[in-house]
C-alpha cells in the first residue's frame, strides 16, 4: 500500500485522534483512510447529481420545444378551419341533407387517418388517402 506523508496544522492531530477514538476506529489512520474515502465518495456523488441536473435541464428543454410546435400546429390548423369555413358556400337546402351525409363519412375516414397515423402507422395512412374516391 503507498504511504504518503501530509503536513497538518498544530492542533489538528490531536483532534482526530479524539474523533477517531469516539467513533471507535482502530486507529487513526483508519479514520482518516475512511474520511478521505467518503470525501471522494460524496464528489462522486456530486457529479451524478449535476449529470441528473443537466439530463433534466436538456429535457425541459425538448419539452419546451415540443410545446412550441405543438402551439404552432394547432394555430395553422386554426387558421385552415377559419379558411374552409369562409370559403366554401353551405349547399342548397334540397342538397342539404346528401351534403350532410356525406361530410359525415369524410369526418369519419379524417378521424380513422388520424387515430392511425398516431398509431406510427404513416404509410398506411398514406394508402388509405389514396386509395379513396372523392
Amino acid at each position: 500500500m503507498p504511504q504518503r506523508t501530509i503536513r497538518l496544522p498544530e492542533r489538528l492531530p490531536e483532534q482526530i485522534a479524539q474523533e477517531a477514538r469516539r467513533r471507535g476506529y482502530a486507529s487513526t489512520s483508519a479514520f482518516i483512510r475512511d474520511a478521505i474515502q467518503r470525501e471522494l465518495d460524496g464528489h462522486h456523488a456530486l457529479s451524478d447529481n449535476s449529470e441528473q441536473q443537466a439530463e433534466s435541464t436538456r429535457i425541459q428543454q425538448a419539452l419546451a420545444r415540443i410545446i412550441t410546435i405543438q402551439q404552432a400546429q394547432f394555430a395553422l390548423f386554426d387558421e385552415l378551419a377559419q379558411v374552409v369555413l369562409r370559403c366554401i358556400p353551405e349547399p342548397p337546402a334540397a342538397e342539404q341533407e346528401h351534403a350532410t351525409a356525406l361530410a359525415k363519412k369524410r369526418h369519419e375516414r379524417l378521424l380513422t387517418m388520424a387515430a392511425l397515423h398516431m398509431q406510427g402507422n404513416a404509410r398506411q395512412v398514406l394508402e388509405e388517402f389514396v386509395g379513396h374516391d372523392e
